[in-house]
């Protein structure tokens, strides 16, 4: 069974995978991670600190709360992995798991997200 800080980490990794892929428009060709704009990297360095991450994140799940409860319900999770009836997930158990599931993708623990550390949009 997962733990809430799991379940975080994995909806936020969703929530994140969801928001690039939105955010992608068709190219003919696929960049190279290096190459790839990441909706995190909000000062387009091609790699994402901390607090890009963080402010990223935290505009995702405002996004995501269609109804601004600060709750995200079932219905306003993505779809990946599929949520449960009845499943929730409010801003702070969501902001709790946001370090974790930052330090599980800096693969290299540089402090940045850089390269093939950004997942590839629509993809875990």
């Amino acid at each position: 069974m997962r733990t809430l800080s799991t379940l975080a980490i994995a909806l936020a990794a969703a929530a994140f995978c969801a928001s690039a892929a939105a955010q992608t428009t068709a190219a003919p060709a696929a960049k190279p991670a290096a190459e790839r704009k990441d909706p995190r990297d909000l000062d387009g360095d091609h790699r994402a600190s901390w607090d890009e991450y963080r402010k990223a994140m935290s505009d995702n799940f405002t996004r995501l709360d269609k109804n601004g409860d600060g709750v995200l319900e079932s219905a306003e999770l993505p779809q990946q992995p599929p949520p449960k009836a009845g499943q929730k997930l409010a801003r702070a158990q969501f902001e709790s798991g946001l370090r974790a599931s930052f330090d599980h993708l800096d693969k290299n623990k540089d402090g940045f997200l850089a390269g093939d550390e950004f997942p590839e949009p629509g993809k875990k």
